[in-house]
């Protein structure tokens, strides 16, 4: 937790706050070829130590020997059926140029997030399903359900060394976590205070957007 997150613990204890340290998904000791966490602070920049549990360090590896093919600049169109078991087979996507290009499949997993999702069960519609892939409810695309934050700086009269450490990881709270009648809204919200972000990064955005960057000296 560090400087920061024992300062913030100790205003969580004395409103009698309940809290717990932070998870976050980076390497404590160096594993399978890659550093352990060196506390740069750099994780929205890139993780030069590979300790960052990013896809790019963890799963891409493993798939990359075992033979599997990346397509960038690729966009998948239709998941095609089967017509007898109503099973995807494939897909149509659009490559590199532009041009559709058909690859049948075993399987096809869809993770194209609340939006491209949607887009792309909505695009395939065939007799199997002629309201669109699993669609059958008339609901897909419908009730997106967005992840709202809202973000507060704060500043101490002493160096907290918010920058070292990974980012947006230093402790969490649930005590508003559920409904409260009295609030005049349904469901709550829980508490996630971070590390402030690098020197660099606050000189080019300003933080976390919510501060104003720092003006170049000479």
């Amino acid at each position: 937790m560090r400087k920061l997150g024992q300062t913030l613990a100790k205003g969580f204890n004395e409103k009698g706050w309940h809290w717990w340290p932070s998870d976050v998904s980076s390497l404590s000791q160096d594993h399978d070829g890659r550093q352990k966490c060196v506390n740069a602070g750099t994780c929205d920049l890139g993780c030069a130590a590979g300790a960052k549990g990013g896809t790019n360090f963890t799963y891409w590896p493993i798939l990359e020997n075992a033979g599997v093919e990346l397509r960038t600049n690729s966009r998948v169109a239709e998941i095609l059926v089967d017509a007898n078991t109503g099973l995807a087979n494939g897909v149509l996507y659009f490559d590199a140029k532009g041009q559709l290009q058909e690859q049948s499949a075993e399987m096809v997993v869809v993770a194209c997030n609340g939006v491209g999702t949607p887009r792309l069960l909505l695009n395939s519609k065939s007799k199997a399903f002629p309201d669109c892939l699993a669609n059958r409810s008339g609901l897909v695309g419908k009730n997106l359900m967005f992840h709202p934050l809202t973000g507060v700086a704060g500043v101490f009269e002493e160096p907290m060394k918010g920058h070292e450490g990974p980012m947006a990881c230093s402790i969490l709270s649930q005590k508003f976590y559920e409904s409260d009648p009295s609030r005049g809204f349904v469901r709550g919200y829980g508490l996630h205070s971070g590390r402030s972000t690098t020197p660099m990064t606050f000189a080019f955005w300003g933080g976390y957007g919510i501060d104003k960057p720092i003006p170049w000296g000479n």
